[in-house]
């Protein structure tokens, strides 16, 4: 058998893996770069109606952001790219996060979208001052 008869045809442009999988030949092209580098591929999108780590990043950082540093002004945006930032990288390094620790996820957020907002305000009333007592000069008139 000749070396030629084993080795199978290359195939044009658009065919081939590309046209199997959908994907056009610059994105088959980089998906196979970063698998050779031992690149991850981002993890999918969180199924319609559930929350990515990078919105619950973000709920978690915007409380935050007002409770301990008002003056600092953070906005929406910035949260939201601080979320994502952070939300990718739990995805990376703890894929699970989610569900093996949903529960003290939504604890911790319920507590602070209750106790938050209450921070700045004294936990206890301040005690009522009686009228003041009339002046000792006032009396002996």
């Amino acid at each position: 058998m000749s070396k030629a008869a084993s080795t199978p045809p290359v195939a044009a442009p658009g065919e081939g893996q590309g046209a199997d999988t959908g994907l056009r030949d610059t994105e088959l092209l980089d998906k196979l770069e970063q698998e050779a580098a031992g690149a991850e591929s981002p993890p999918p999108p969180p199924p319609e109606g559930e929350v990515s780590t990078g919105q619950l990043v973000g709920m978690i950082l915007g409380p935050g952001f007002a409770i301990l540093a008002p003056n600092w002004k953070v906005t929406d945006a910035e949260i939201d790219q601080l979320g994502k930032l952070y939300g990718a990288l739990l995805d990376k390094y703890v894929p699970d996060l989610k569900t093996a620790y949903g529960l003290e996820i939504s604890a911790v957020l319920v507590t602070a979208a209750v106790i938050g907002p209450r921070l700045m305000v004294p936990r206890h009333a301040e005690p009522k001052k009686d009228a003041p007592a009339p002046a000792a000069d006032a009396r002996a008139g």
